[in-house]
């Protein structure tokens, strides 16, 4: 498994690299004071932020020949609304604790105040829970990939991964080349990359106080042995923002 983050990581930079040149910036700074699970954001923001710890990874079986019709529960996304929290997800690294799971009703935090808003409260796009997520403040990860896998996938099945994406004008990215998105990676036995795909950024040009939906497809090559799905925040140059993610939907077929 310390292979697996490995490739991980180095995936996941390197699309931080790529999304680098058509991605503007957005803000954060530090995350209110939470439970202390969570990270501790700068001295410019309050404490710490909760957060579950991930369970372990789904498993799965080969899928059905592919059609048009979606493939069973082979590859079934778990907790898509993030309802259970953060479980059936995972983070790499897994010490990252730079995100927690909001729910509606709580106050968004207001990055000029240093605390959470009274008057502008978060409001889920679906159900009653989202995934937050903000910078780690360590400029040797400046990607927070947050994610969930599936083994065996048959070659020239389609997965296509769909999610909302949010920005509040109180805490919005303001560094060039932060960026929220969703990627779909497939990697073969040996953990080596075969093919990624990225779906198109909320960054710095993107509107806030509105749910952006993103969508990314790919077809399985040749080889593949791991399919992750992934949900991606990359801070530059340690720079202030938070985004939301919620209502994430994978069709396989």
């Amino acid at each position: 498994m310390g292979s697996m983050y490995f490739v991980l990581w180095s995936v996941v930079w390197g699309c931080a690299e790529k999304a680098t040149e058509d991605s503007s910036s957005e803000n954060e700074v530090s995350e209110p004071s939470e439970p202390e699970t969570a990270a501790t954001e700068p001295t410019s923001e309050p404490t710490s932020e909760p957060t579950s710890e991930p369970t372990s990874e789904p498993t799965s079986e080969p899928a059905a020949e592919p059609g048009s019709e979606p493939v069973d529960s082979a590859f079934n996304l778990l907790n898509a609304g993030f309802e259970d929290d953060f479980s059936d997800w995972l983070v790499y690294p897994s010490t990252l604790s730079n995100y927690f799971v909001i729910e509606s009703g709580q106050g968004i935090y207001d990055a000029e105040q240093g605390m959470d808003s009274v008057a502008v409260l978060f409001e889920a796009n679906e159900g009653l829970k989202a995934l937050k997520v903000w910078g780690s403040y360590d400029e040797n990860i400046p990607n927070t990939p947050i994610y969930q896998q599936f083994s065996d996938p048959e070659e020239g099945l389609s997965f296509s991964l769909t999610g909302k994406i949010y920005v509040s004008s109180l805490d919005p990215m303001s560094t060039e080349g932060s960026y929220a998105r969703l990627a779909i990676s497939a990697f073969d036995g040996e953990w080596a990359l075969l093919h990624t795909e990225t779906s198109s950024s909320v960054d710095v040009v993107s509107e806030l106080d509105v749910w952006h939906e993103r969508s990314v497809s790919l077809v399985v090559p040749e080889g593949t042995s791991v399919i992750q799905v992934v949900l991606q925040y990359n801070q530059a140059s340690l720079g202030p923002g938070a985004v939301y993610f919620d209502d994430i939907s994978l069709v396989v077929q």
